[in-house]
């Protein structure tokens, strides 16, 4: 099958992968960079915090898709198969460095805390170190992205109903220590 750059550029990421794959199509491939570099290191650097080392984990991340890209099952999606390996590469990196402070990020407007006053001068980002990885993970995915339950769990290798839990308990952590906080600072004040 030989298509050209246009003809490429116009195909589903799905088919690309699959063309890169079995074809060894280096063009196929390189649209699919142009594609998601910007969102995968976007995504990378809400988690990381570190432009240089998002940049690295972006460029470990798309090695492996390169290096794997015929392992991929075309029935599936091709962004959550990309989110997933990029999960696992930040997670890695996570685990090697033990980096606590990872997730200061600010979007209390798309983030759902029931307990949470708006007019709070206390912002709950500033404490989602606190949370374990898959906990800041799964909020970060599926409150901020918008991904469901569903492509989370394989984006973090977890069961539906883990991927619920490590929402729930981070979600019910922010809420103590931002509570907590609140109470300190009322005493105070």
């Amino acid at each position: 099958m030989n298509l050209n750059l246009d003809q490429l550029d116009s195909q589903k990421d799905e088919f690309l992968i699959y063309v890169a794959g079995k074809e060894n199509n280096r063009e196929a491939f390189e649209i699919l960079m142009k594609r998601y570099y910007k969102k995968i290191f976007n995504y990378l650097n809400k988690i990381l915090k570190d432009e240089n080392e998002v940049e690295d984990i972006v460029q470990e991340t798309f090695l492996k898709v390169y290096l794997n890209k015929k392992r991929f099952i075309p029935f599936n999606s091709f962004s959550s198969w990309l989110y997933r390996i990029a999960t696992n590469q930040a997670l890695k990196k996570i685990r090697k460095n033990k980096i606590q402070n990872l997730f200061m990020f600010k979007f209390i407007e798309k983030l759902k805390l029931s307990n949470y006053n708006q007019n709070s001068i206390l912002n709950p980002y500033e404490y989602i170190h606190i949370l374990k990885p898959k906990e800041k993970i799964s909020i970060i995915l599926t409150k901020y992205y918008g991904f469901s339950y569903e492509e989370t769990s394989r984006m973090i290798n977890a069961s539906v109903g883990a991927t619920k839990t490590y929402v729930f308990r981070g979600m019910e952590k922010l809420k103590k220590i931002i509570k907590q906080e609140e109470e300190k600072w009322k005493t105070k004040g």
